[in-house]
């Protein structure tokens, strides 16, 4: 074979790739913020993460974009819940406050 021509390698899925790349890049919090969204349906159940989705974790606050104003007066009640969902499925993701917001188009 050429020294020039491109190594030919097994076919592989572009999730895979994907998900690779994502976690070499990933400082400590940010993949804490990548397990959440991860596991986002099962820690908060399929209705929830149909209508919200988080986007932002610092100083164990999470930031969730959510699909509308109901949802967020919605999810404000459940709260308390919520983050006790997240901190027992991920016990390092320690999260103390959630910050809702209506998501940008």
């Amino acid at each position: 074979m050429d020294s020039d021509s491109p190594r030919m390698t097994a076919p592989v899925h572009i999730g895979r790739l994907l998900q690779d790349t994502l976690e070499r890049l990933c400082r400590s919090g940010d993949k804490v913020l990548l397990d959440i969204c991860r596991r986002w349906e099962e820690l908060v159940g399929p209705v929830i993460a149909a209508n919200s989705r988080p986007v932002g974790l610092k100083d164990n606050l999470l930031l969730v974009d959510v699909a509308s104003s109901v949802w967020m007066q919605q999810l404000q009640f459940l709260k308390a819940e919520i983050i006790g969902r997240i901190n027992a499925g991920l016990p390092e993701a320690a999260i103390e406050k959630i910050r809702f917001r209506i998501a940008r188009s």
